[in-house]
């Protein structure tokens, strides 16, 4: 009788050490069965049913980014740029004329 519980044992061991998932304090799991959203899991141990179900676990950190710096075309831009915004209105006006004639 042993010989026969002793592998079901060892199988169902394995399974709930497959199953058993993490999720720590600073992510939130979001659970899917069959690759349909079932529910979002807080922080704690979960239980995930091997190839039914899925779970993918998202980090809820802040992070830094460093943005480069950007040259923006405004009205304090100064006499250049508008230079080349009026040039630019009239070449696309002279094309408009030319086009259209």
């Amino acid at each position: 009788m042993s010989e026969v519980i002793t592998p079901i044992a060892i199988a169902i061991g394995i399974l709930v050490i497959i199953s058993v998932r993490q999720v720590n304090q600073y992510q939130r799991g979001v659970k899917f069965m069959l690759g349909k959203f079932i529910n979002t899991a807080e922080p704690s141990w979960r239980l995930v049913i091997p190839i039914i179900q899925s779970m993918i676990k998202i980090d809820m950190r802040t992070k830094a980014v460093d943005v480069p710096l950007q040259e923006a075309i405004t009205s304090q831009s100064g006499a250049g740029s508008r230079k080349f915004l009026e040039r630019r209105v009239t070449a696309r006006a002279n094309y408009h004329a030319e086009c259209c004639r």
